[in-house]
Order: structure tokens, then C-alpha cells, then sequence
């Protein structure tokens, strides 16, 4: 009896565990169908399909369906889009059930070459164009915008999508030319590919705002010379001060030819000069004047120059950078020195005997007392531009190095 007692819990033990695993059990929906749809078919040929444009539905063995968007499909073939009919495959699955299910679906777009294009925000104006040059000038197109038709469609391209080069026809370039020159564009999109044979574009016109002559200076045609100095920017000037000890080489001359150009000669060849200065040297005791003669086929003479009285030094100042250090037993001509100190200059105006100015001495305008820099005493800063004037003695200026790199 109590055999059979057990026999029979046994039995009701298993049924309950067999019933509690298969309620619990997971059901499983496994995609049978799938639907798509898109809201752009038009396509520029060479254009890549656009994911976003697509949605569909999937249906489930269960009879339940979801509706998904573009991100959710897979596409078989995301290619740039050709010409004429193009059949797109879209998948969607993954692991539904037991097994991974993909069910897929085909679309059909369509690609078109474009028969239009206007260009917006055109450049009005050029700054400069050659006066009958026969070569084309290239303009910015930064800020232009590209317009396309395709199958009576329009949409604007962006960045990525095409290249786009402008350019002015300057070959009939003149400046009575009021109406404007015709602006070229040299257009890819997407390629090269995309442009029908017979392609429409709108470009438009430029008016030309400046001009220059397309002839070089003619260094066999040259109608007058000028001396002056080239100030820091590079530019000729006639306006500056020759130092007092200075050579005619800091002069410079400028030629202008017969087309009216003008040019700073070199100095050598053709373009040779001399320098000739009325009272044999630069006077400290009234103005001088100096005129450049040119050599070559023809001698050709400048006005005279008169150049601002020279100036002499009264006295020189002598200071270490901030932030740097001086090596014990530095030679003073080593190169580097210059960069850690400043030497000063105090000018007096040769005509003035009030009036002063200073000056920021070069490394090649002053030296040194000893060959050694020394830490323990005072080296001397001697001035060395050429004194022509005896009576003034410029007075060294002593030089103390504040701060030292210690000998090894």
C-alpha cells in the first residue's frame, strides 16, 4: 500500500513540473512577409540611394505586424544610382525565433541626368583683369550655389556632390568694356557623370574693376631713373635719413621705362648703376645731393637727391634681454650675443644742434673691448660706424652680464 502511495506522488510530481515548464515556455514570432515603401523614386545618375527615404512593414507568422523605418532595413545594394531603372533589394531579420528569419523586398527607383543648371550668387565684380590678355582669370566660387533639373525636378547640390570652377573671359578685355565680362564654369557633379550632352547652364556677367598692362618692364627702354631708399614694407620712398657714416649703398633707384612701368633695379647687368654724390662723401654740415647714372646703350642721369643731413653718435647704451642667459667666456663674435642684448645709439642731427634721436644699433655697427665676455667686471661697447667728424668722440659704454650659466 504505501508502495503505491509513493508510485503515485512520484507521478503527480512529474506531471506538475512538466505542466510548469511548458506554461513557461517562450513564444515565438517569425517574419513571413515584408512590405516597403519610398518616398523619393527621382535620382540624379550617380547619386547614392537614401536609406532615410524608406519605410516598410513586417508581417509575422502570428498574424501581428510592425511598421519600421529606414534605419531598421538592411539594402543589398546602396549604390550610386544609374541611369534609368534601378531595382533595390531591402532585407529585414534577425533572431525571431529558433533560428535567425530574413524576409526581403524589392523597390524600384529611377535615374535621371540632369538638362539644367543655374548658378546663384554670382560674383559681380572681378579686381583685376588683364587689358587684352588671352588667358581667363580665375574667380572664387566660394558662396555660389548650384541649382539642377532632372526629370522636372530641382533641388540644390551640396557640398561633396560637385566641383565647381569660374572663371572671367578676358580675351576681349578692354577698358571700354562698361557692360561686363563673361563669366565660364567648368561644373562636375557627382563625377562627371551626370550632365545630359545637351546640359542648359546659367552663368552670368562681371564687370572688370581694375586693370593692368600684361608687358613686363623693358629694362632696354628706359626714359628716366629716380634715387630714393626702400622703406621696411619693400616699397621705393624718397623720404628717409642717411646716418652719418653710412655708404651710397643704402640708396636705391627706380627706373621707369617708356609704357610708364616702373621698376627698382637690381644693381647689376643691365640694370647697373653708380651712385654719384655732389660733395665726394655724405656731408654732416649741409644737404647733399645724389644722382644715379645708368650705363648701358645710353647714359641716362636722375635728378638730383637731396638727402637729410646725415646723423653722428654722441653716445651708445648697452643692456641684457630679459629672460636670457650668457654663457661664462662667451666670445663676443659669436652670432648668438646679438639676440640677448640691445645696443643703443644716441644720434644727433648734424644740423640741429638741439635736436637728437636714437637708434637701435646692428651687430655689424658696434664690438666689444675684449674677445672674452668676463663675469667678474665690465666689458666696454665700442661703436664702430666710420666717425668722419673728429671732433665728436663717442664715449664707450660699459657692460656688466646680469646673469650667467654656470662653467661646468
Amino acid at each position: 500500500m504505501k508502495k503505491s502511495i509513493s508510485a503515485i506522488l512520484v507521478a503527480a510530481l512529474m506531471l506538475f513540473a512538466f505542466t510548469a515548464c511548458e506554461q513557461q515556455m517562450p513564444t515565438y514570432k517569425v517574419p513571413t512577409g515584408l512590405t516597403i515603401s519610398t518616398t523619393k523614386t527621382d535620382y540624379i545618375v550617380g547619386e547614392v540611394l537614401d536609406s532615410s527615404t524608406f519605410s516598410g512593414t513586417v508581417r509575422y507568422s502570428d498574424g501581428s505586424s510592425d511598421t519600421l523605418t529606414g534605419s531598421e532595413l538592411s539594402f543589398a545594394n546602396l549604390t550610386a544610382i544609374a541611369e534609368g531603372e534601378n531595382t533595390i533589394t531591402v532585407n529585414y531579420g534577425g533572431v525571431t525565433g529558433k533560428e535567425a528569419t530574413v524576409v526581403s523586398a524589392t523597390a524600384t527607383v529611377y535615374g535621371y541626368k540632369i538638362t539644367d543648371v543655374v548658378l546663384g550668387n554670382l560674383p559681380t565684380t572681378v579686381a583685376q583683369a588683364k587689358e587684352g590678355g588671352d588667358a581667363s582669370q580665375t574667380l572664387s566660387s566660394e558662396g555660389v550655389t548650384v541649382t539642377v533639373t532632372y526629370n522636372g525636378k530641382t533641388r540644390d547640390l551640396v557640398a561633396g556632390e560637385y566641383s565647381l570652377t569660374l572663371s572671367a573671359d578676358t580675351t576681349t578685355v578692354t577698358k571700354e568694356n562698361e557692360d561686363g565680362v563673361n563669366i565660364s564654369a567648368n561644373l562636375s557633379v557627382l563625377g562627371g557623370t551626370s550632365l545630359a550632352d545637351n546640359v542648359k547652364m546659367t552663368t552670368g556677367k562681371i564687370v572688370v574693376t581694375e586693370y593692368v598692362g600684361e608687358k613686363e618692364f623693358d629694362v632696354d627702354d628706359i626714359d628716366s631713373l629716380a634715387v630714393g631708399f626702400v622703406d621696411e614694407e619693400g616699397e621705393f620712398t624718397t623720404t628717409g635719413v642717411v646716418y652719418y657714416g653710412d655708404a651710397t649703398t643704402v640708396f636705391a633707384v627706380q627706373a621707369t621705362d617708356g609704357q610708364g612701368l616702373k621698376k627698382v633695379l637690381s644693381g647689376s647687368g643691365k640694370e647697373a648703376y653708380t651712385i654719384e654724390v655732389s660733395s665726394g662723401d655724405l656731408s654732416t654740415t649741409s644737404r647733399t645731393n645724389v644722382v644715379a647714372i645708368l650705363s648701358s646703350d645710353k647714359t641716362i642721369k636722375s635728378p638730383a637727391f637731396s638727402v637729410t643731413p646725415a646723423n653722428y653718435v654722441v653716445s651708445i647704451a648697452v643692456s641684457q634681454n630679459e629672460n636670457t642667459t650668457i654663457d661664462e667666456h662667451t666670445s663676443t663674435a659669436d652670432s648668438a650675443l646679438a639676440s640677448k642684448i640691445t645696443v643703443t645709439a644716441t644720434m644727433k642731427a648734424a644740423l640741429d644742434s638741439a635736436g637728437t634721436m636714437t637708434k637701435k644699433l646692428a651687430a655689424n655697427e658696434y664690438t666689444f673691448d675684449v674677445a672674452y665676455l668676463v663675469k667678474n667686471g665690465s666689458q666696454n661697447v665700442i661703436y664702430t660706424g666710420s666717425q668722419e667728424n673728429p671732433a665728436v668722440k663717442v664715449q664707450p659704454a660699459a657692460f656688466t652680464v646680469s646673469t650667467w650659466t654656470p662653467e661646468a
